[in-house]
């Protein structure tokens, strides 16, 4: 017996364009209550993020404005602080605590084409 399947997509647009990750996260949280429904097993699920601009073309509208000088310095230092002490050390609850899968590269094809180190040699 086969387990239902549902297969749910939902698109949020947001006012203004914004590099602020907890402005992402919450429009990543509602995207996911529009398209969840109980009663259905997950395997994974994706965001993909469309009309993405450079930060200096960035336009203000009358009601929303691009990220706060404050929010842009908090997403500065994050970065620079999981990229002195690791990637993941500081981040946002909402991404979780553990990690319960990684990327698995143990199967890679050999990159003759593209690094240097793994030249064919005969």
């Amino acid at each position: 017996m086969c387990c239902p399947q549902y297969y749910g997509s939902h698109t949020v647009r947001l006012p203004v364009a914004t590099s602020d990750t907890s402005r992402l996260i919450r429009a990543a949280m509602h995207g996911l209550a529009c398209v969840y429904k109980p009663g259905f097993s997950y395997k994974k699920a994706g965001v993909i993020c469309l009309d993405l601009h450079p930060a200096s073309a960035v336009q203000s509208t009358l009601f929303h404005q691009p990220d706060d000088p404050g929010r842009v310095e908090l997403m500065r230092l994050m970065d620079k602080l999981n990229q002195r002490y690791g990637r993941g050390k500081v981040a946002f609850a909402a991404t979780g605590t553990r990690r319960a899968w990684a990327l698995r590269s143990d199967h890679l094809s050999a990159r003759f084409t593209t690094n240097w180190t793994e030249l064919l040699r005969v």
